[in-house]
């Protein structure tokens, strides 16, 4: 993976960690709503954050500990 694109995972992954905590923290949530708004979290994620990388990149990513980029429950 290039440098400028690890980078860039790296800034989604905080950025994503940062929301996914907002939105665990959110008393205004009930648990379905909550898990939904998670769940749309990484389905954007996945199509629009890594839609570009590649499946060896992503491959790559998911191997080397970005099981996070399918599962926020891992941030």
């Amino acid at each position: 993976m290039p440098k400028e694109t690890a980078v860039e995972v790296y800034d989604i992954r905080k950025l994503v960690a940062e929301e996914a905590g907002c939105v665990r923290q959110d008393t205004t949530l009930d648990e379905p709503a909550r898990r939904q708004r998670l769940e749309e979290m990484q389905a954007a994620v996945q199509k629009r954050g890594f839609g570009r990388l590649g499946r060896e990149s992503l491959a790559g990513l998911l191997n080397r500990g970005g099981a996070w980029a399918t599962n926020l429950n891992q941030l």
